[in-house]
């Protein structure tokens, strides 16, 4: 079977089970959920979530589906709309493991810098800026501090 005609297959179940056909509605599930979990799969390694995740996402694209199926168009394709899902789940899970606890002693060590070389030094901002296009360089300019002068240091 086709991409093509196993998504025309799924959308008929699922048109029949939005019309309240539960046989519809089981078939549809049993056939999608293996999909569903290939491409959770996929997606948590594409943004380097642990395969672990990709079971969880499946589990909340399986209720979402079940909440939302009444706001698919079945005059519209089923995959994008399911696509639309599982990247929305995917990045709910990234979301989440994005908030794990992380060591202080980590964080220090990721934003130590050198004194000498620090991003609020003007030859260093004017460096950066020479890089950067007109318009971005006008935006940013506005944003810049102003440098120190000789009369703040003599104060």
């Amino acid at each position: 079977m086709t991409n093509l005609a196993r998504e025309k297959e799924w959308a008929s179940w699922l048109r029949s089970a939005i019309a309240g056909d539960s046989h519809a509605y089981h078939k549809f599930l049993t056939a999608l959920t293996p999909h569903l979990r290939v491409m959770a799969r996929r997606h948590c390694a594409q943004f380097g979530s642990p395969a672990t995740e990709a079971e969880d996402v499946v589990q909340e694209v399986l209720l979402i589906i079940h909440l939302k199926r009444g706001t698919w168009d079945p005059s519209r394709p089923l995959g994008p709309w399911l696509s639309t899902i599982i990247r929305n789940k995917v990045s709910d899970s990234l979301r989440r493991r994005g908030k794990q606890a992380v060591s202080l002693e980590d964080v220090i060590a990721t934003l130590k810098t050198d004194d000498r070389n620090t991003v609020s030094d003007p030859i260093d901002i004017d460096r950066i800026l020479g890089t950067l296009t007109d318009p971005q360089r006008g935006r940013n300019r506005r944003r810049r501090p102003p440098a120190p002068s000789f009369e703040d240091d003599e104060r």
